[in-house]
């Protein structure tokens, strides 16, 4: 059946939603968790996982990348879009 969809429109482009992990944690354990997960993008056994995910790999950003969602807000609502919940 979804052989059948095709792509009408794209929207802008908008950072995913992060990984997350707890207040505080030690720079070391950081880096770990960074480095698994940049070992799984690598996995050639993950391969298929990864496409089904449509995931291409990792990046480590400051917060300041997730602006973007909210500069897409306010166009929305200038657009006449004030109700986006």
């Amino acid at each position: 059946l979804t052989a059948r969809l095709r792509v009408l429109a794209r929207s802008a482009e908008a950072p995913a939603l992060p990984y997350i992990t707890r207040a505080g944690i030690p720079p070391d354990d950081l880096e770990r968790l960074r480095a698994g997960l940049r070992r799984a993008v690598r996995d050639l056994a993950l391969a298929e996982v990864r496409r089904a995910l449509l995931l291409d790999g990792v990046v480590a950003t400051p917060l300041s990348v997730y602006d973007r969602i909210f500069e897409l807000e306010a166009a929305a609502v200038a657009a006449g879009y004030p109700d986006l919940a």
